[in-house]
C-alpha cells in the first residue's frame, strides 16, 4: 500500500547520523533531553532535589546570567529552547548549553553561570517575514529542544536563518540540522546539513519549504536517527500547489515521545476532514492525521509508518475553532505505577478546547468508535479552559497527574483503577494558586529525591505572577501546598524548569538564565530509618534510631518537627551540645499515626556554626503509613462539577468519576444512600432507578453504586450528567456506613452555545463599528508625527444563558514592523473567557513617524489572527487598515495634493551653491510651507530650505542627493518639518530638504548656472471655493457662531482630515452641518439663539478645509452652513429657525474671545510654562489621555490628583507628579497648537507642552501678613489745592509683614459743594517703588484738608492693595481694598502715594502732555500725593500742562468705546488670559497703536477707527474698570471699551493704509470682487508674504499685461482681459494690508485692488 501521509504542512523528518550510538554513559544528574526522558512526562528523581532543602531558606537564586546578544538591536534573546545540561567527560564538570532565538549558543558552568564559550550559528530568521504572526517575536532561530547524544558528546539541533545572501523574505529562509561538539561548539565533520527542498518520501509531490515551517517540539532520539516535528507558523500553511492545510505537530514545544520501538506525537488542527463523521478503527489510520493522538513505528530505516490513532469525536467543530488536540505533548505514563488490569500502558494528552484525555496505548481508541460514535478512550475530563501545557506526572505515592489550566488552577488527579479492572482517576485537589489569565502556564515537571516516596515535587513554572512556583506533590485536604516560590521576569511561556545537579534552571524572554539551588553545605551528616513501616491508628511503631556525625566544629541548639505531628522523639542529649568534627550524637523517633495513609515529616537539627559556608540546620526525613483496622470511609472527590457544556451537544452527556475509598483493614458496608436537590442535609427524596439498577436524579444518573467495600479498595462511581434544558442543577449524596457518613456533591451548568461581537472603535471615537469578515477595520487618514490609539471589543452577546466564550486562537500583530500594531500580546490573548453579556477590548495603533511634508500617502495593515468558542463564526483573520497622510503645503492640484513634490535631501556646494536664489532667512518664523509659497510666488519650479532658517529657489535639479539622515535640522517654526541638515554620521556638508515640481528641470552633470533659468508661473495656489452642493446637502450660507453656545449641538469632531465631504458623511441623518475653523465639523437639526447669517459678510468663511483647501470651511467664529436638501432646489434665506442653544455657557461673561489664548487656570491646576518633551520618553508619564475634542478643562479632570498636567500637539493631555529628565523650557511661542476641543485655547504643539501645576494661584501681588491691627483716624480741614488724580505706584515684587501696624484715614474736606471721602489702608512698613511700576486705582477729591486728627484704634485684617473711593458734586462714597483686586479699577499714572504712620503730605504736580496726532485723544493729568497721620502739607507746583503715563514708549490716551460692528484697532489681535499692558505693548512694538480689552485682549492699530469714541468718568480710567488678567493693579479696558496707548516712534506704523495710486504704466482702478464662476484675472504670479503693489505691477509690466490685481494681501494677479462677470465695490472693501507693506492696500478675500494700464479703457463689465 501506499504510505500514508503523516503530516500536510508539518512533517516528522528523520535525521540520520553515523555519529549516533545511543544514549549511555552521561553523568546521573545530567539532562540530555526534553523533560528528562523520552517519556516527557517531565518526571526526574536524579538531580537531588531534597523537599526539606528546596522548602528552607537555603534554597535560592545561585546567579542570572545574562545572555550578551542582540540581533540588530531588535532585543534580548528569548530561550524557546529548553536549556540542557551535560557532565564533560575531559574536566568531569557539568555544564548548562542555551540555544537562542537569535541563533546563538553557550556553554554555561551549571554551579556559578560563566559563559565559558560562546557562538553565532547563523543570523536569525525575522519574525516580520512571517504575515503579522508574532509568537515567536522578533525573530526565529533555534526554538525546538535539541537532544543530546553523550555516547559522542553531540547535540543535535535545528536552527532558522536565511538563504546565503539573504536577510529577508519568507521564502529566502532555511532551515540547518546541526551536530555540534559540545567540547568546542564546533560543528562535527559534515554539518551542519541543509533541509531545503528535501522532497517528502511519503508524497513526492510534496518539498520541504523552510520558510513555512517551524520546528518547535524538542528532538528525540531513537537510535541512531534524530527525529523532528514540524509545523507552520500560526496555521498559517504556505504557497505550494497540491496541498491541503492540514495538522501539524508543535505540542507547545514539548518532545516527541518514544517506547519500544514506537514514536508518539499529538497533532494540530487542520482542514483535510477525510473521515466527516464515519467512524475509523484505530488500527486503519487515515492519511490525514489532524486532531489526532498517533502512533507511529519507527522501521529499521528510520522511516515511520502511522500504525494506530486517536481523533476526537468533534474533530470536525475542533478544526473550525482551532481548538488544536496537539497543544500538549502526548506523554506516557510510567506503566510501574500508573497500570490497570484493562489498560496496561496509559497515555495522556490535553488539548485546546480544555479535554483531557487518558488513552489506552495499545488501542489509542480510532475515530468515534466509541458508543453512539463517541470517544473510545478510557477517560476524559473537560476543564475550564485550554491546556497547553503538557501534565505533570508523579509515580510515587498514590500516582497522581497534574493539569495546568490557563487562568484556573492546578488540578491534581489521583490514579486508580476501579472494581472491573478499568481506569480511573480522581479528582484530589487543587493549587491555591490561580495560574496566569494568557499564555502559557509552563509543562508540569516533578521530582524525586533518588525515588524515595513522599519526596515528590512538583515545579510549575509561569508567565505571571509567582513565575517559579514549589509544590509538594501529594495533596493534603484536597490542597497542594506550596513550599517555595521566584519571580523570573520575563519567564518563558511554556517553559520547563530544567535540572543538573541540585540546580534548577529556568529562562527568560529577557535574556537571561537563572539558577537556583543551594549555596551551602550541611553541618551534620543524620541516617533516618529508610521507613517505619505501617502502623494502626492508635498505636505506636517501636522506637528507631537516628544518628548524627559532624561535618565541622558545631554547637546543636536543640530538634524540631517540621510537619505533621505523627512523629515523636525521644532520647535527645541535652541542648545546647557542642559537637566536634567527626564526632556523633544520636536520638529516637517513634511513628504515632493519627491519620491513615502515607505519611511524612523532618526532624530538623537546629546549629549554631562558626565555619561559613554551612546551613544552620539539618533536615532528616521521617516516612511512615497510617492504618486502620476498621472500615474508614472516604469519599473522593467530595464535590464532582460539570461546567462548560452545551445543552444537547453530547447525546450520551458527559461523564465524571467519584469514588468511594475504605481506608480501613475491614469490610466496610453502606447501610443506606440518600439524596437531595435542595442541600447537604435534605430534604431527602427518592431517586428514579433504571433497568440496570443505577440512580437518576434529573440530569444525573450515578452507576455501579455499592454495598460493601473491601478492605483497603476502592469503589468508583461514574456520574453521568445530561441535561436537557439550560441552567444550573444539583445533587446530594449522603453515604451512611460501618466506616462513617459523608456527602458527595454533585453540581451542574448547562448553556447554550456562545456568540461573538466583535467591534472597533468608530473614527470619531464615539461609536463601534460592526466586523464583517473580510472588511478591514480602519484607523481612517492620520498625520505624520501622529499616534492614534482605538480599541477592539470582544462581546459574548449568546444570550443570558449562554456558555462562556473562549478565545482559542489569538494572534495580534504584537511588536510587528510597520505603523499599525496591537498595544499587547496580554489583552483579548488566547484564553480569554468571557462570560455572557461580557466584553473585553484590547488596543491597537496606528503611528505615523514624522515625515517631511509634501510626500505621498502611504498605508499601513496588520492582521489579527483569532478564533473562538463561537462554532457559528469559524477562524477570522481581522484586518487593519491606516492611511498615513502628511500635511500638503503650497500650491495644491485640484485634487488637494501638493505641487511641490518633496523630493530628498540634497547636497549643496557641490561645488557652488546649487540653487541660485536666496529669498529670505528667517530665524523665527521659517517653515517648508513658507519657503514653497515664496518660490512659488517668484515663479521658480524648486524650493528648499537649509540650515533650519534659509529659503532656496531654482529652476534646476542639485547635482548630489544623499541620505535621509543627513537632513535632520528641525524648522524654527515647525518642529515636526525639516529643514535641511548640516550632516550627520560624521558626513559634514550643508543639505537642502528639497521640494520641486514636475517641471524642474534636470541636472546634466553640471553645477546649475549662477543666474538660473527665467521663473515660471506654476499654477493657481489653493483658490478655495464655497462647493453649492455637497452629496444631498446645499449651502445655506456663511453663519455665525450661536449667543451662548454652539451652532449646530447634535454632534461634533474636530480632526485635521477634515473636508467638506468627510464633515457631510459625519452629519449623515441630520438636517444641517457646517465647517469651521477649517478642521471642525459640527452636525445638528436647528440652529440655536444668535447664530444667524444676518449681518455676516459671507466672504468671512475664507478658510480653507484642512484637509482640502480648495474647499472653504468658514473661519474663526463663522460657519460654512449646509442644509439637507436631496432634491437640489433650496435657496438660502436671509435667516433661518433658530433654537435656544443646549450647551453649557461660558464660564465667565464677556464677549466671545476673538483670538486663541492661554488658558491661566483650569480646575486646581495653573498655567506654568511652555516645555519640551523629555529625552527618549514623556515629560509626563503618569498617565496619558487622548482626544480629538480635547480641551484644558478635559485634561485638568483627567489629570485630577497628579500635581502637573500638559497639553500637547492639539489633542493629548498628559499627567505627572513632575517631568522627566530632559524636560526643559521653551519660548512661550513654540506652544501655538489650538486645542481641538476649542480653538480659543493653545494645547501645545509638536513635542511641545503647555505646562500647568498646583502652585498655589494669585492675582495680585503677594503679601504675608500676621496678626495686623488697624488705626483709624479722621481730619477735617479746608484747602484750595485741588486734586483731580490721586495714583499710587507700589513695588511689583511681594511684601511681607509681620505683626504689622495699618494706618485708616478718613480724609473729609469741603469745596463748593463737592465732598470726598478717602480711606487708605496700607503697610505701616516701607514701600518701595521697583523700576517696574504697576498703576493702581485714583480718588479724585475737590479739596484736602490741612489738619488731621485721630479718633479712634480698632483691631482687623488688611489688604495686600491700597485702594479709594471718591464722589463728585454732593455724593460721598468709601470703599476698601480686597486681596483679589481693587474695588475700583486701577489705571497707569506716573505719580506716587506713599503712606507711612508719620507723615502725610499733598504734592500736586503737572507736566506738558505728550504730542499727538490729529486724531489721539488728549492725556489725562496724574497726581503725586504723600500722607502721614501727625502732619498733612500741602504743595502744588504747575507747568504748561498735565503729565501722561507711559508704558514701553506708549502713553496714555484714555478709556475708549468699540466702534459699532467693527474694531477700533483692527491690525492685529492678541488674547491671552495673562494679559498686562506691558505684553500688549510688546505684541504690538511695530504698531504706533494699542488698546487693552476686558482684561485680557490686546489689540493694535496703526491708526484708531474714527467710530471709536472717549469715555466720560469721574476717575482717570474713564469707564474701563476691568483689572488685567495679569496684573490685577493695572487696568484693562472693560466690556467693549479698551485702555488706549499711543506711541509717536517714527519706526512704527502710524496711519491708516494707503491705496497706492500706481506707476509710471499703470494706474489705480478701484476695488473688484471676484466672479462668482472663474476668476476677474486667470494669471497669477503666486502668493508669497512679502507681496507689494510695485513688486506685483513690475510683474504685470513684464508680461504685458492691461490689469494687474492684489488679492488676499499675498496674491498677484494679471491679464489682458477682465471678465465681465467682476463687480465694482467701494474701496473700503478692500481692506486687506500688503504682505510686503503694512501702510498699504492688497485687496481682500475675494476682493482685488485692480490696476489698469494707463492706456486701456475699463471693460463695461467692471464699470459702473
Amino acid at each position: 500500500m501506499t504510505r500514508p501521509t503523516l503530516l500536510t504542512w508539518a512533517i516528522a523528518l528523520v535525521l540520520s547520523s553515523c555519529l549516533l550510538h545511543g544514549v549511555d554513559g552521561f553523568a546521573s544528574t545530567d539532562t540530555i533531553t526534553w523533560g528528562g526522558d523520552n517519556s516527557r512526562t517531565g518526571y526526574q528523581d536524579n538531580h537531588n532535589m531534597d523537599p526539606d532543602i528546596v522548602g528552607s531558606p537555603q534554597f535560592g537564586q545561585l546567579f542570572r546570567t545574562k545572555l550578551p546578544g542582540n540581533y540588530n538591536n531588535l532585543g534580548p534573546e528569548s530561550t524557546y529552547a529548553q536549556p540542557l545540561v551535560y557532565t564533560l567527560n575531559k574536566d568531569n564538570k557539568q555544564y548548562v548549553y542555551i540555544l537562542t532565538n537569535q541563533n546563538n549558543l553557550y556553554q554555561l558552568e551549571a554551579k556559578t553561570g560563566v559563559i565559558v564559550n560562546q557562538r553565532s550559528l547563523h543570523i536569525p530568521f525575522l519574525t516580520s517575514d512571517l504575515d503579522g504572526c508574532v509568537d515567536v517575536n522578533p525573530t526565529v532561530g533555534v526554538t525546538g529542544t535539541g537532544v543530546i547524544d553523550p555516547a559522542t558528546e553531540t547535540m543535535y539541533f535545528t536552527a532558522k536563518t536565511y538563504k546565503q545572501g539573504y536577510t529577508k523574505g519568507r521564502l529566502n529562509g532555511e532551515y540547518w540540522f546541526h551536530a555540534v561538539d559540545l567540547n568546542t561548539l564546533q560543528d562535527r565533520a559534515g554539518f551542519p546539513k541543509s533541509m531545503e527542498g528535501i522532497i517528502f518520501r511519503n508524497n513526492p509531490n510534496r518539498m520541504f519549504i523552510s520558510g513555512n515551517q517551524h520546528q518547535r517540539p524538542g528532538l528525540l532520539q531513537a537510535g541512531k536517527y534524530i527525529y523532528a516535528g514540524f509545523a507552520s507558523h500560526c496555521v498559517q500553511g504556505g504557497k505550494e500547489k497540491n496541498t491541503v492545510p492540514g495538522g501539524g505537530v508543535w505540542m507547545s514545544g514539548g518532545g516527541l515521545a518514544y517506547e519500544a520501538g514506537s514514536m508518539y506525537f499529538a497533532t494540530g488542527n487542520g482542514y483535510a476532514s477525510q473521515l466527516k463523521n464515519t467512524p475509523v478503527q484505530g488500527r486503519t489510520p487515515p492519511t490525514a492525521l489532524e486532531e489526532a493522538a498517533v502512533n507511529a513505528r519507527i522501521n529499521d530505516d528510520g522511516t515511520i509508518t502511522p500504525i494506530d490513532f486517536f481523533m476526537p469525536w468533534e474533530k470536525v467543530d475542533l478544526d473550525g475553532a482551532d481548538k488544536d488536540l496537539g497543544t500538549t505533548p502526548l506523554q506516557l505514563l510510567p506503566s510501574s505505577k500508573f497500570s490497570c488490569p484493562n489498560t496496561k500502558r496509559i497515555g495522556i494528552v490535553t488539548g485546546k478546547s480544555g479535554k483531557t484525555y487518558w488513552l489506552n496505548l495499545d488501542n489509542l481508541g480510532g475515530y468515534q468508535m466509541g458508543p453512539k460514535q463517541f470517544d473510545a478512550v478510557p477517560q476524559q475530563f473537560l476543564n475550564e479552559n485550554s491546556v497547553y501545557a503538557g501534565a505533570g506526572v508523579m509515580p510515587l505515592d498514590a500516582g497522581y497527574v497534574y493539569i495546568n489550566v490557563i487562568k484556573y488552577k492546578t488540578h491534581v488527579w489521583k490514579f486508580g483503577c476501579d472494581a472491573n479492572g478499568n481506569v480511573a482517576f480522581t479528582r484530589a485537589g487543587d493549587t491555591a494558586e490561580t495560574n496566569a489569565y494568557v499564555l502559557g502556564v509552563g509543562h508540569g515537571t516533578t521530582t524525586s529525591l533518588n525515588g524515595r516516596e513522599g519526596s515528590g515535587l512538583l515545579w510549575t513554572s509561569d508567565v505571571e505572577g509567582l513565575n517559579l512556583r514549589i509544590y509538594k506533590a501529594v495533596p493534603e485536604s484536597g490542597s497542594l501546598t506550596m513550599i517555595n516560590s521566584f519571580n523570573v521576569p520575563g519567564s518563558m511561556k511554556f517553559g520547563r524548569p530544567v535540572f543538573g545537579d541540585g540546580t534548577c534552571y529556568v529562562a527568560s524572554n529577557l535574556g537571561y538564565i537563572y539558577g537556583f539551588g543551594s549555596p551551602v553545605n550541611l553541618p551534620l551528616n543524620c541516617t533516618a530509618p529508610s521507613t517505619f513501616g505501617t502502623v494502626n491508628l492508635g498505636e505506636n511503631s517501636a522506637p528507631q534510631m537516628v544518628s548524627c556525625m559532624a561535618n565541622i566544629n558545631t554547637q546543636v541548639t536543640n530538634v524540631d518537627l517540621l510537619g505533621n505531628t505523627n512523629f515523636v522523639f525521644s532520647g535527645l542529649p541535652p541542648f545546647p551540645m557542642s559537637v566536634s568534627k567527626g564526632s556523633t550524637f544520636t536520638f529516637q523517633a517513634t511513628f504515632a499515626p493519627k491519620q491513615v495513609g502515607p505519611l511524612s515529616s523532618s526532624a530538623v537539627v537546629n546549629t549554631t556554626n562558626s565555619q561559613l559556608g554551612f546551613s544552620i540546620s539539618t533536615p532528616v526525613k521521617l516516612i511512615g503509613t497510617g492504618n486502620s483496622k476498621l472500615p474508614l470511609l472516604l469519599i473522593s472527590p467530595n464535590t464532582v462539577s460539570f461546567s462548560g457544556i452545551i445543552t444537547g451537544q453530547m447525546p450520551v452527556g458527559a461523564n465524571q468519576t467519584a469514588v468511594l475509598q475504605n481506608l480501613g483493614n475491614s469490610t466496610l458496608t453502606i447501610s443506606s444512600l440518600l439524596f437531595s436537590v435542595e442541600g447537604e442535609t435534605g430534604p431527602w427524596i427518592q431517586p428514579n432507578d433504571t433497568s440496570s439498577g443505577d440512580k437518576a436524579i434529573g440530569p444525573y444518573t450515578l452507576y455501579n453504586l455499592p454495598k460493601t467495600i473491601a478492605p483497603q479498595t476502592s469503589a468508583y462511581i461514574p456520574v453521568n450528567f445530561n441535561p436537557k434544558t439550560n441552567g444550573n442543577s444539583k445533587v446530594f449524596m449522603q453515604v451512611n456506613s460501618d466506616g462513617g457518613n459523608g456527602v458527595l456533591d454533585i453540581i451542574g451548568t448547562s448553556s447554550t452555545t456562545p456568540k461573538l461581537l466583535i467591534e472597533f472603535q468608530s473614527l470619531d471615537g464615539q461609536n463601534w463599528v460592526n466586523y464583517t469578515s473580510g472588511v478591514p477595520f480602519t484607523f481612517g487618514d492620520i498625520f505624520q508625527g501622529t499616534t492614534v490609539t482605538r480599541k477592539m471589543r470582544f462581546t459574548n452577546i449568546g444570550g443570558p444563558n449562554a456558555a462562556a466564550l473562549s478565545v482559542t486562537v489569538s494572534k495580534p500583530p504584537y511588536g510587528v514592523q510597520g505603523i499599525v500594531g496591537a498595544a499587547n500580546n496580554v489583552d483579548l490573548a488566547e484564553g480569554t473567557v468571557l462570560q455572557s453579556g461580557q466584553s473585553a477590548t484590547a488596543d491597537l495603533y496606528c503611528a505615523v513617524p514624522r515625515s517631511q511634508v509634501n510626500v505621498d500617502p502611504y498605508n499601513g495593515t496588520a492582521q489579527w489572527t483569532l478564533n473562538t468558542g463561537d462554532p457559528n463564526l469559524g477562524k477570522q483573520f481581522i484586518q487593519f487598515f491606516c492611511n498615513a497622510v502628511s500635511e500638503q503645503l503650497g500650491p495644491l492640484a485640484s485634487n488637494g495634493s501638493a505641487l511641490y513634490r518633496y523630493n530628498g535631501c540634497a547636497k549643496d556646494n557641490t561645488p557652488g551653491r546649487q540653487l541660485p536664489k536666496q529669498i529670505y532667512g528667517d530665524m523665527k518664523d521659517n517653515t517648508n510651507g513658507k519657503c514653497i509659497s515664496a518660490c512659488s510666488g517668484e515663479g521658480y519650479k524648486i524650493a528648499a530650505t537649509q540650515y533650519t532658517s534659509e529659503c532656496w529657489c531654482g529652476n534646476t535639479m542639485p547635482l548630489v542627493f544623499v541620505d535621509e539622515a543627513q537632513c535632520s535640522y528641525r524648522c524654527t517654526r515647525a518642529v515636526n518639518q525639516t529643514c535641511g541638515g548640516n550632516g550627520e554620521f560624521r558626513q559634514g556638508g550643508q543639505y537642502m530638504s528639497l521640494f520641486s515640481t514636475a517641471q524642474a528641470l534636470p541636472n546634466t552633470g553640471s553645477p546649475p548656472p549662477a543666474d538660473d533659468p527665467t521663473p515660471v508661473n506654476p499654477g493657481p495656489v489653493n483658490p478655495g471655493v464655497q462647493p453649492q452642493r455637497i452629496g444631498n446637502f446645499t449651502f445655506a450660507g456663511c453663519y455665525a457662531e450661536g449667543t451662548n453656545g454652539r451652532a449646530l449641538n447634535g454632534k461634533t469632531r474636530a480632526q485635521d482630515t477634515n473636508t467638506l465631504d468627510t464633515c457631510a458623511a459625519f452629519c449623515s441623518g441630520f438636517k444641517y452641518f457646517g465647517t469651521e475653523y477649517g478642521r471642525e465639523c459640527y452636525c445638528g437639526d436647528a440652529l440655536s439663539t444668535g447664530s444667524t447669517m444676518d449681518g455676516i459678510d459671507q466672504s468671512d468663511c475664507k478658510m480653507g478645509c484642512a484637509a482640502n483647501s480648495t474647499q472653504l470651511c468658514g473661519a474663526g467664529n463663522r460657519l460654512s452652513i449646509y442644509i439637507y436638501n436631496p432634491d437640489g432646489n433650496y435657496t438660502a434665506p436671509s435667516t433661518m429657525t433658530t433654537q435656544p442653544a443646549t450647551t453649557a455657557s461660558p464660564t465667565s461673561a464677556g464677549p466671545t474671545p476673538t483670538g486663541p489664548s492661554v488658558v491661566q487656570r483650569a480646575g486646581t491646576f495653573t498655567y506654568s510654562r511652555c516645555v519640551t518633551e523629555a529625552s527618549g520618553m514623556r515629560a509626563l508619564s503618569g498617565k496619558a489621555y487622548f482626544d480629538d475634542k480635547l480641551t484644558v478643562e478635559m485634561c485638568a479632570s483627567v489629570c485630577a490628583g497628579f500635581s502637573m498636567m500638559g497639553v500637547e500637539y492639539g489633542r493629548e493631555c498628559y499627567c505627572g507628579a513632575s517631568t522627566n529628565a530632559g524636560s526643559v523650557n521653551t519660548t512661550e511661542s513654540d506652544c501655538s497648537m489650538l486645542c481641538g476641543g476649542n480653538k480659543f485655547q493653545y494645547c501645545g504643539n509638536g513635542n511641545r507642552l503647555n505646562l500647568y501645576t498646583l502652585a498655589p494661584y494669585s492675582t495680585s501681588t503677594a503679601v504675608t501678613s500676621t496678626s495686623p491691627s488697624v488705626v483709624s483716624t479722621s481730619s477735617s480741614a479746608s484747602s484750595t489745592a485741588a486734586v483731580s488724580s490721586a495714583l499710587l505706584a507700589t513695588t511689583s515684587s511681594a511684601i511681607s509683614s509681620a505683626s504689622d501696624t495699618f494706618v485708616s484715614s478718613s480724609i473729609s474736606a469741603s469745596s463748593a459743594s463737592s465732598t470726598a471721602s478717602l480711606t487708605i489702608a496700607s503697610s505701616a512698613s516701607l514701600l518701595s517703588s521697583s523700576s517696574s511700576t504697576s498703576f493702581l486705582a485714583s480718588s479724585t477729591s475737590s479739596s484736602v484738608s490741612s489738619s488731621v486728627s485721630a479718633t479712634s484704634i480698632s483691631s482687623a485684617s488688611a489688604s495686600d492693595s491700597t485702594s479709594y473711593s471718591s464722589s463728585s458734586a454732593t455724593s460721598s462714597a468709601s470703599s476698601s481694598a480686597s486681596s483679589s483686586a481693587p474695588s475700583t479699577s486701577t489705571s497707569p499714572a506716573s505719580s506716587m502715594i506713599s503712606t507711612s504712620s508719620t507723615i502725610i503730605s499733598t504734592v500736586t504736580s503737572s507736566t506738558t502732555p505728550i504730542p499727538t496726532s490729529s486724531t489721539a485723544p488728549t492725556s489725562p493729568t496724574s497726581t503725586v500725593v504723600s500722607s502721614s497721620s501727625s502732619v498733612i502739607s500741602s504743595t502744588t507746583s504747575t507747568s504748561s500742562g498735565p503729565s501722561v503715563p507711559t508704558v514701553s514708549g506708549y502713553a496714555y490716551q484714555g478709556c475708549y468705546k468699540e466702534p459699532s460692528g467693527r474694531r477700533g484697532l483692527p491690525d492685529k489681535v492678541f488674547a491671552y488670559d495673562s494679559m498686562t499692558l506691558e505684553s500688549c505693548a510688546v505684541n504690538c512694538t511695530n504698531y504706533a497703536w494699542f488698546g487693552v480689552e476686558y482684561g485680557r485682549e490686546c489689540y493694535c492699530g496703526a491708526s484708531l477707527d474714527s467710530g471709536a469714541s472717549k469715555t466720560s468718568g469721574t476717575t482717570f480710567n474713564g469707564a474701563c474698570n476691568k483689572p488685567c488678567g495679569g496684573n490685577s493693579n493695572q487696568i484693562c479696558g472693560d466690556r467693549s471699551m479698551f485702555s488706549l496707548f499711543y506711541s509717536s516712534d517714527p519706526a512704527k506704523i502710524d496711519g491708516p493704509p494707503k491705496i497706492v495710486d500706481g506707476n509710471a504704466n499703470y494706474t489705480y482702478y478701484g476695488c473688484v470682487a471676484e466672479p462668482k464662476t472663474g476668476r476677474a484675472l486667470v494669471d497669477r504670479n503666486g502668493s508669497y508674504p512679502s507681496m507689494t503693489v510695485p513688486q506685483c505691477l513690475t510683474w504685470a509690466s513684464s508680461k504685458g499685461y492691461k490689469y494687474a490685481g492684489l488679492e488676499y494681501s499675498t496674491e498677484c494677479w494679471g491679464g489682458n482681459t477682465l471678465n465681465p462677470d467682476a463687480t465694482n465695490k467701494t474701496n473700503a472693501t478692500c481692506s486687506m494690508y500688503c504682505g510686503g507693506n503694512q501702510r498699504t492696500y492688497c485687496g481682500g478675500p475675494t476682493l482685488l485692488s485692480l490696476y489698469i494700464t494707463n492706456s486701456t479703457l475699463i471693460s463695461s463689465g467692471a464699470s459702473s
